[in-house]
């Protein structure tokens, strides 16, 4: 709570938002009162609150950044609760071959993992490899703070989700983004139906503000209630019709169709 950050860490400043503002709101306050103050860092590490640091040294990432003045930002390695890797920490750009190649599994193919809408993190975290994204989840990511400096905010027209994403597309210009497997963080995220509907909202809005007019949204939509359905025909052998996995993808494919109307 804050109130432990206070008590537990003095040297730190805390900014105390009056209600939940959602992500890009809040971290934009954050972000301005870095350039306001005038606050010097070579830079800045954007942690969601349900994450943990577990392992990786934070020197040898300096030391990787200050090696690599190319890149301008980069993630982590990151699982969930359970420990699973995380669907979802980046991958490339939201185009619809590569929408088609993550939905249809075609990025665990050899020599296609890097492939796909979400990067397939266990295979480069094994091999403990670098990869170029187009983009990074807001969840855990380092930007060099000079960029920063002349680069939008996140987007506030975004409660939750894609305001990482529209933010990464204004980083990929100034440079290159990572996936750094030689860190990594746990995120004790939780999923809800709220959180799929928001989670799709801001998908079909992301399109339409990058020009994606009604033919491709619907040739996207079909891609991904096809990649639902094969996902739900799967769970049904594996698992029981009231495993969390099994039911969050029904709803994924209600909260679809109900969204790309």
């Amino acid at each position: 709570s804050d109130r432990q950050i206070e008590s537990a860490y003095s040297d730190v400043l805390l900014i105390r938002n009056e209600s939940n503002l959602g992500f890009a709101k809040a971290n934009n306050i954050g972000l301005r009162y870095i350039r306001e103050q005038k606050i010097e860092a070579d830079y800045i590490f954007f942690l969601n609150n349900d994450t943990e640091y577990l392992t990786g040294s934070f020197d040898r990432l300096l030391a990787f950044l200050d090696d690599h003045p190319l890149v301008v930002s980069l993630t982590p390695a990151i699982i969930e609760g359970d420990y699973k890797f995380q669907t979802g920490v980046g991958g490339q750009a939201f185009t619809i071959p590569n929408i088609l190649i993550y939905f249809l599994f075609l990025n665990k193919l050899p020599f296609w993992h890097g492939r796909g809408i979400n990067l397939d993190q266990h295979h480069f975290f094994k091999k403990k490899k670098t990869v170029q994204l187009d983009w990074v989840s807001g969840a855990a990511f380092f930007v060099r703070s000079a960029i920063l400096s002349d680069a939008p905010f996140f987007p506030e027209n975004y409660f939750m989700y894609f305001e990482d994403v529209m933010m990464s597309k204004e980083l990929k210009k100034k440079g290159i983004i990572l996936f750094y497997p030689h860190m990594l963080i746990r995120h004790d995220r939780s999923y809800s139906q709220t959180g799929i509907d928001k989670y799709f909202n801001s998908f079909h809005r992301y399109l339409i503000e990058s020009g994606y007019g009604p033919l491709k949204r619907f040739i996207i939509k079909k891609i991904i209630q096809l990649g639902l359905h094969l996902r739900l025909c799967i769970y049904r052998l594996i698992r029981n019709r009231n495993h969390p996995a099994y039911l969050a993808v029904k709803h994924q494919i209600s909260s679809i169709r109900q969204v790309f109307h």
